[in-house]
C-alpha cells in the first residue's frame, strides 16, 4: 500500500523515547504480542475494538492500532497506524490472516470448517471496517485506499470513499475462487465460500455479532500458532449481500458474558462435536 497521508503538528514532542515509539516499530514490523507487551493492558483496554471470530491475533492488531493512533501528527500518519493492520489480513508474502483462510479453503475442510471460515471473513471485513473509520482518522486517504484494497477480496465491493459512513459504490469488482470448492464468482471470499457450502449441502451461517475488546491482550500468541475457531453455526441462506458500513462504538459485552468466557464456551462447544465425530 503506497504512503498516504503527511505528517503534521512537526513541534509536537518526540516520542522516540516512550513506550508508544517502542511499540510502533514493534507494530510496524508485525510483532503484535511484542507492541502489545510495550504498550501495556491499560493502554490497550482503554482502546476498545474487537470483533468475535478475527482471533486473537488480529483482535490484538486492531487494538495495538488503535492505541497507536496517539501518535497521528507526532510523527507518525494515518497511512502509518492503517498499512500495518492491511497487512495482519493480506501482504506479498502470503502470510496474513485472509491469506491464511484461502490456504485452508482451497483445501477443502468440510461444512463446518466452511461455516466458520464464512463467519470468521465476515468477522474481519467487519472490524476492518470498523477500524479504518474511528474518530481518530480525519484525513481519510488511508481508509479509502486501505479499503479498497481489502474489502474487493472480502465480498467483492469496492468504491469506498472517506467521510464516513463508507459505503461501496460498486460491486463485482474482481474475480475471485479459482481452485477454491465454491468456484470462481465476483462476490469475494464469502461468496465463494456461501457457494462451497451450499455445494456440500450445508446452510451458510449468520454473521457473528461484535463485542468490544476485553482484558485478554496478555494471552495474545504469535500470529503464526493462532487456530481458527472453526465451530460450525447453523443459520439460513442470506442474500450475501455486501457488508454494510459500520460506526465504531464502544467495548460492548456479549450476552452478559466477557470474551474469556465467551472463549471458553467455544472450545468446550468445539471439543464436544469432535468427540461426537
Amino acid at each position: 500500500m503506497a504512503y498516504l497521508g503527511q505528517d503534521t503538528d512537526l513541534d509536537a514532542p518526540d516520542f522516540s523515547t516512550d513506550q508508544y515509539a517502542a511499540a510502533y516499530q514493534q507494530f510496524a514490523a508485525g510483532d503484535i504480542p511484542g507492541a502489545a507487551a510495550s504498550l501495556g493492558p491499560a493502554a490497550l483496554t482503554s482502546a476498545g475494538l474487537i470483533s468475535t471470530g478475527v482471533g486473537a491475533a488480529l483482535g490484538g492488531a486492531l487494538a495495538v492500532g488503535l492505541a497507536l493512533t496517539k501518535l497521528i501528527g507526532r510523527g507518525r500518519s494515518e497511512a502509518d497506524i492503517i498499512t500495518p493492520i492491511q497487512n495482519q489480513l493480506i501482504n506479498p508474502q502470503g502470510t496474513g490472516q485472509l491469506d491464511q483462510i484461502t490456504q485452508m479453503l482451497v483445501r477443502n475442510p468440510g461444512v463446518a470448517g466452511l461455516q466458520a471460515m464464512y463467519q470468521q471473513v465476515g468477522a474481519i471485513g467487519r472490524a476492518f471496517m470498523e477500524f479504518v473509520q474511528d474518530a481518530a482518522f480525519s484525513d481519510g486517504r488511508a481508509s479509502a485506499q486501505a479499503l479498497n484494497t481489502v474489502m474487493p477480496y472480502i465480498d467483492g465491493t469496492c468504491g469506498y470513499t472517506w467521510p464516513p459512513p463508507m459505503e461501496p459504490t460498486q460491486a463485482n469488482c474482481i474475480r475471485w475462487g479459482d481452485g477454491t470448492p465454491g468456484g470462481v464468482g465476483t462476490d469475494g471470499m464469502l461468496g465463494a465460500i456461501a457457494r462451497a457450502i451450499l455445494h456440500q449441502g450445508g446452510m451458510v451461517p449468520p454473521p457473528l455479532p461484535t463485542q468490544g475488546y476485553g482484558t485478554t491482550i496478555q494471552t495474545l500468541a504469535p500470529s503464526g500458532t493462532q487456530t481458527f475457531p472453526w465451530i460450525p453455526q447453523g443459520g439460513t441462506l442470506p442474500n450475501n449481500a455486501p457488508l454494510s458500513s459500520i460506526r465504531p462504538k464502544s467495548p460492548a459485552i456479549l450476552a452478559g458474558l466477557d470474551l474469556p468466557t465467551v472463549a471458553l464456551f467455544a472450545g468446550a462447544a468445539f471439543l464436544l462435536l469432535q468427540k461426537r465425530k
